[in-house]
Protein backbone atom coordinates (compact mmCIF):
# COMPACT_ATOMS: atom_id res chain seq x y z
CA UNK A 1 0.00 0.00 0.00
CA UNK A 2 1.07 3.62 -1.06
CA UNK A 3 2.56 5.63 1.88
CA UNK A 4 0.81 9.35 2.09
CA UNK A 5 3.51 11.88 1.93
CA UNK A 6 2.59 14.72 4.33
CA UNK A 7 2.32 18.10 2.76
CA UNK A 8 6.11 20.24 4.12
CA UNK A 9 5.02 22.55 7.28
CA UNK A 10 5.07 26.19 5.96
CA UNK A 11 7.94 28.15 8.30
CA UNK A 12 6.44 30.96 10.09
CA UNK A 13 8.10 34.25 9.06
CA UNK A 14 10.22 35.14 12.28
CA UNK A 15 9.74 38.36 14.25
CA UNK A 16 12.81 40.84 13.53
CA UNK A 17 13.91 43.81 15.25
CA UNK A 18 13.84 47.40 13.33
CA UNK A 19 17.62 46.92 13.33
CA UNK A 20 17.39 43.23 11.95
CA UNK A 21 14.97 44.07 9.25
CA UNK A 22 17.54 47.17 8.25
CA UNK A 23 20.44 44.98 8.11
CA UNK A 24 18.48 41.83 6.08
CA UNK A 25 17.65 44.53 3.60
CA UNK A 26 20.90 44.83 2.81
CA UNK A 27 22.36 42.32 0.45
CA UNK A 28 25.66 40.71 -0.88
CA UNK A 29 28.48 42.49 -0.32
CA UNK A 30 27.24 45.50 1.19
CA UNK A 31 25.71 43.45 4.23
CA UNK A 32 27.07 44.95 7.47
CA UNK A 33 29.10 42.43 9.27
CA UNK A 34 28.17 44.96 12.24
CA UNK A 35 24.26 46.54 13.46
CA UNK A 36 23.30 49.45 11.93
CA UNK A 37 20.07 51.56 13.28
CA UNK A 38 17.03 52.00 10.30
CA UNK A 39 17.36 55.19 9.11
CA UNK A 40 13.89 55.99 10.43
CA UNK A 41 16.38 56.45 13.43
CA UNK A 42 18.47 58.95 11.81
CA UNK A 43 15.68 61.26 10.59
CA UNK A 44 14.46 61.43 14.27
CA UNK A 45 18.29 62.27 15.18
CA UNK A 46 18.03 65.01 12.72
CA UNK A 47 14.66 66.53 13.38
CA UNK A 48 15.52 66.87 17.30
CA UNK A 49 18.99 68.16 16.58
CA UNK A 50 17.03 71.24 14.08
CA UNK A 51 14.50 71.89 16.05
CA UNK A 52 17.47 72.36 18.99
CA UNK A 53 18.79 75.17 16.44
CA UNK A 54 16.15 77.49 16.34
CA UNK A 55 16.24 80.72 18.24
CA UNK A 56 15.67 80.68 21.50
CA UNK A 57 16.23 83.03 24.88
CA UNK A 58 19.65 82.42 26.33
CA UNK A 59 19.99 81.23 29.52
CA UNK A 60 22.12 82.39 32.51
CA UNK A 61 25.08 80.18 33.53
CA UNK A 62 24.46 78.08 36.73
CA UNK A 63 27.80 77.16 38.76
CA UNK A 64 28.90 74.20 39.63
CA UNK A 65 27.40 73.20 42.95
CA UNK A 66 29.61 71.31 45.99
CA UNK A 67 30.30 67.95 43.70
CA UNK A 68 30.93 69.88 40.73
CA UNK A 69 27.78 68.49 38.88
CA UNK A 70 26.99 71.49 37.05
CA UNK A 71 22.95 72.14 36.65
CA UNK A 72 23.26 74.48 33.58
CA UNK A 73 26.78 74.91 30.91
CA UNK A 74 27.27 77.78 29.03
CA UNK A 75 29.99 78.37 26.49
CA UNK A 76 31.83 81.93 25.23
CA UNK A 77 30.78 83.17 21.27
CA UNK A 78 32.02 80.81 19.30
CA UNK A 79 34.16 82.72 16.39
CA UNK A 80 35.49 81.77 13.01
CA UNK A 81 37.47 78.52 13.01
CA UNK A 82 41.15 80.00 12.41
CA UNK A 83 43.40 78.32 9.67
CA UNK A 84 44.88 75.60 10.57
CA UNK A 85 47.43 73.47 10.58
CA UNK A 86 46.79 72.20 14.06
CA UNK A 87 45.49 68.66 15.48
CA UNK A 88 43.71 68.17 18.19
CA UNK A 89 43.96 64.04 18.99
CA UNK A 90 43.79 63.60 22.54
CA UNK A 91 45.18 59.44 21.53
CA UNK A 92 48.69 61.43 22.07
CA UNK A 93 47.98 63.72 24.53
CA UNK A 94 51.15 64.65 27.51
CA UNK A 95 52.26 60.48 25.44
CA UNK A 96 49.03 58.96 27.03
CA UNK A 97 45.98 57.67 25.60
CA UNK A 98 43.60 59.74 26.98
CA UNK A 99 40.84 57.27 25.68
CA UNK A 100 39.53 53.89 26.83
CA UNK A 101 40.32 50.53 24.69
CA UNK A 102 37.74 50.34 21.64
CA UNK A 103 34.79 48.43 22.25
CA UNK A 104 33.40 45.56 19.33
CA UNK A 105 29.55 45.04 18.89
CA UNK A 106 28.48 42.40 16.63
CA UNK A 107 25.69 42.57 13.94
CA UNK A 108 22.93 41.25 17.11
CA UNK A 109 24.10 44.46 19.13
CA UNK A 110 22.26 47.36 18.30
CA UNK A 111 23.56 49.11 21.11
CA UNK A 112 25.51 51.42 19.12
CA UNK A 113 24.65 54.67 21.01
CA UNK A 114 24.82 53.15 24.18
CA UNK A 115 28.44 52.17 23.42
CA UNK A 116 29.57 55.65 22.06
CA UNK A 117 28.07 57.02 25.09
CA UNK A 118 30.20 55.19 27.47
CA UNK A 119 33.65 56.19 24.93
CA UNK A 120 32.52 59.40 25.12
CA UNK A 121 31.96 59.45 29.07
CA UNK A 122 35.29 57.31 29.38
CA UNK A 123 37.01 59.93 27.18
CA UNK A 124 35.64 62.90 29.30
CA UNK A 125 36.92 61.35 32.35
CA UNK A 126 40.55 61.09 30.92
CA UNK A 127 40.82 64.12 29.70
CA UNK A 128 39.61 65.49 33.02
CA UNK A 129 42.80 63.54 34.85
CA UNK A 130 44.53 64.26 31.70
CA UNK A 131 45.38 60.23 32.00
CA UNK A 132 43.32 56.60 31.14
CA UNK A 133 44.82 55.02 34.04
CA UNK A 134 42.50 54.05 36.43
CA UNK A 135 39.57 55.94 34.39
CA UNK A 136 36.67 53.07 34.58
CA UNK A 137 35.13 51.01 31.66
CA UNK A 138 31.56 51.88 32.14
CA UNK A 139 28.71 49.10 31.44
CA UNK A 140 26.93 49.50 27.72
CA UNK A 141 24.15 47.29 29.22
CA UNK A 142 23.24 49.42 31.86
CA UNK A 143 23.83 52.51 29.73
CA UNK A 144 21.53 50.76 27.47
CA UNK A 145 18.75 50.09 30.55
CA UNK A 146 19.29 53.63 31.91
CA UNK A 147 17.83 55.19 28.56
CA UNK A 148 14.40 53.01 28.32
CA UNK A 149 15.89 50.27 25.86
CA UNK A 150 16.17 53.66 23.22
CA UNK A 151 18.54 53.94 20.36
CA UNK A 152 18.60 57.31 20.17
CA UNK A 153 21.10 60.02 21.74
CA UNK A 154 18.44 62.06 23.40
CA UNK A 155 17.28 59.32 25.99
CA UNK A 156 20.22 58.06 26.29
CA UNK A 157 22.02 61.54 27.36
CA UNK A 158 19.08 61.90 30.02
CA UNK A 159 19.40 58.11 30.90
CA UNK A 160 23.23 58.55 32.27
CA UNK A 161 22.55 61.60 33.94
CA UNK A 162 20.93 59.46 36.62
CA UNK A 163 24.00 57.66 36.88
CA UNK A 164 25.81 54.71 34.74
CA UNK A 165 27.55 51.60 36.81
CA UNK A 166 30.79 50.68 36.01
CA UNK A 167 31.15 47.11 33.53
CA UNK A 168 32.54 45.29 36.30
CA UNK A 169 29.13 45.72 39.08
CA UNK A 170 26.88 45.34 36.00
CA UNK A 171 25.05 43.21 34.42
CA UNK A 172 26.17 40.71 37.69
CA UNK A 173 27.71 42.97 41.35
CA UNK A 174 30.85 40.93 41.19
CA UNK A 175 31.65 41.75 44.76
CA UNK A 176 30.47 45.57 44.14
CA UNK A 177 29.68 45.82 47.82
CA UNK A 178 28.99 49.67 47.34
CA UNK A 179 27.49 49.99 43.76
CA UNK A 180 27.14 53.95 44.34
CA UNK A 181 31.08 53.77 44.60
CA UNK A 182 31.09 52.74 41.00
CA UNK A 183 28.46 55.02 39.66
CA UNK A 184 29.17 57.74 37.34
CA UNK A 185 26.34 60.29 36.35
CA UNK A 186 26.93 62.40 32.93
CA UNK A 187 26.28 65.90 31.65
CA UNK A 188 25.27 65.80 28.02
CA UNK A 189 23.75 68.34 26.20
CA UNK A 190 22.39 68.57 22.63
CA UNK A 191 24.81 71.68 20.25
CA UNK A 192 22.19 74.61 19.41
CA UNK A 193 25.02 76.50 17.25
CA UNK A 194 24.29 77.20 13.69
CA UNK A 195 25.82 75.67 10.70
CA UNK A 196 28.19 78.35 9.73
CA UNK A 197 29.89 78.39 13.65
CA UNK A 198 29.16 74.72 14.33
CA UNK A 199 32.48 73.29 12.73
CA UNK A 200 33.74 76.35 15.37
CA UNK A 201 32.19 75.44 18.49
CA UNK A 202 32.81 71.68 18.12
CA UNK A 203 36.37 72.51 17.77
CA UNK A 204 36.32 74.75 20.72
CA UNK A 205 34.09 72.23 22.86
CA UNK A 206 36.95 69.48 22.39
CA UNK A 207 39.65 71.82 23.00
CA UNK A 208 38.33 72.98 26.34
CA UNK A 209 37.72 68.97 27.65
CA UNK A 210 34.09 68.41 26.14
CA UNK A 211 34.25 65.01 24.38
CA UNK A 212 31.19 64.57 21.59
CA UNK A 213 28.73 62.40 20.43
CA UNK A 214 26.98 62.46 16.96
CA UNK A 215 24.78 60.77 14.78
CA UNK A 216 25.64 59.66 10.89
CA UNK A 217 24.70 57.33 8.27
CA UNK A 218 25.72 54.27 6.81
CA UNK A 219 27.44 53.44 3.58
CA UNK A 220 27.75 50.25 1.93
CA UNK A 221 31.63 50.68 2.29
CA UNK A 222 31.91 51.85 5.88
CA UNK A 223 32.27 48.98 7.61
CA UNK A 224 35.11 48.16 5.55
CA UNK A 225 37.27 51.46 6.40
CA UNK A 226 41.02 50.90 7.05
CA UNK A 227 43.81 53.00 7.43
CA UNK A 228 44.59 56.81 8.81
CA UNK A 229 43.24 58.55 5.70
CA UNK A 230 39.72 60.43 5.95
CA UNK A 231 36.98 58.45 5.32
CA UNK A 232 34.84 59.19 1.99
CA UNK A 233 31.27 57.31 1.35
CA UNK A 234 30.21 55.59 -1.63
CA UNK A 235 27.13 53.35 -2.33
CA UNK A 236 24.03 52.81 -0.75
CA UNK A 237 23.17 54.10 2.74
CA UNK A 238 21.86 51.54 4.61
CA UNK A 239 21.25 52.42 8.07
CA UNK A 240 22.37 54.49 11.17
CA UNK A 241 25.07 54.91 13.61
CA UNK A 242 26.52 56.70 16.53
CA UNK A 243 30.13 57.74 16.99
CA UNK A 244 32.29 59.15 20.14
CA UNK A 245 34.15 62.22 18.54
CA UNK A 246 37.97 62.87 20.55
CA UNK A 247 39.84 65.29 18.52
CA UNK A 248 39.74 67.01 14.97
CA UNK A 249 42.67 68.03 12.11
CA UNK A 250 42.50 71.18 11.13
CA UNK A 251 44.36 71.63 7.79
CA UNK A 252 45.86 74.94 6.56
CA UNK A 253 43.82 75.02 3.26
CA UNK A 254 40.73 75.38 5.66
CA UNK A 255 39.69 71.57 5.22
CA UNK A 256 39.46 69.47 7.80
CA UNK A 257 38.13 66.20 9.46
CA UNK A 258 36.76 64.75 12.98
CA UNK A 259 38.93 61.77 15.17
CA UNK A 260 35.84 59.28 15.71
CA UNK A 261 36.30 56.39 18.24
CA UNK A 262 34.33 53.29 16.84
CA UNK A 263 32.34 50.50 18.40
CA UNK A 264 33.64 47.71 15.53
CA UNK A 265 36.79 47.02 16.85
CA UNK A 266 40.19 47.45 16.31
CA UNK A 267 40.53 46.27 12.86
CA UNK A 268 38.59 48.93 11.66
CA UNK A 269 39.76 52.14 10.67
CA UNK A 270 43.40 53.12 12.02
CA UNK A 271 42.90 50.67 15.30
CA UNK A 272 39.07 51.24 15.81
CA UNK A 273 39.69 55.20 15.18
CA UNK A 274 38.44 56.86 11.72
CA UNK A 275 38.77 60.30 10.56
CA UNK A 276 35.08 61.97 8.92
CA UNK A 277 35.78 65.01 6.34
CA UNK A 278 34.17 68.41 7.70
CA UNK A 279 31.24 69.68 6.01
CA UNK A 280 30.81 66.36 3.65
CA UNK A 281 27.16 66.51 2.60
CA UNK A 282 26.60 62.92 2.53
CA UNK A 283 27.84 61.78 6.03
CA UNK A 284 26.52 65.16 7.67
CA UNK A 285 28.79 64.68 10.52
CA UNK A 286 27.95 68.08 12.33
CA UNK A 287 24.15 67.95 11.69
CA UNK A 288 23.45 65.70 15.23
CA UNK A 289 25.99 66.38 17.94
CA UNK A 290 25.85 66.09 21.71
CA UNK A 291 28.32 67.41 24.15
CA UNK A 292 29.60 65.38 27.58
CA UNK A 293 30.57 68.42 29.00
CA UNK A 294 30.73 67.04 32.82
CA UNK A 295 31.52 63.26 33.95
CA UNK A 296 31.52 62.87 37.88
CA UNK A 297 31.10 59.97 40.19
CA UNK A 298 28.14 59.37 42.69
CA UNK A 299 24.94 57.78 42.23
Amino acid sequence: MAVKKKAPTKARPSRQTATARANASVTGATKSHFAVLPLDVLKKERSRADRARRPRAKLPSVKADATGFPAAVTFPTTPAVTPGPRVFDPRDGGGARLTTPVRRQTNKDDRCVAHAMASTMETRLCRTSNTSVGVPILSVQHIFEQSGKQVLIDPTAKGVAGGVLEEQCFPKSNGCADPKAHTWRGTVRILTSNAKTRIADMCERLENGAVLIISIPVFANFEGFTGPGVYRATGDEIGAHALCVVGFVDNADGTGAWIVKNSYGKEWGDGGFGKLAWGDPKVDAERVVYAAVAVVAGG
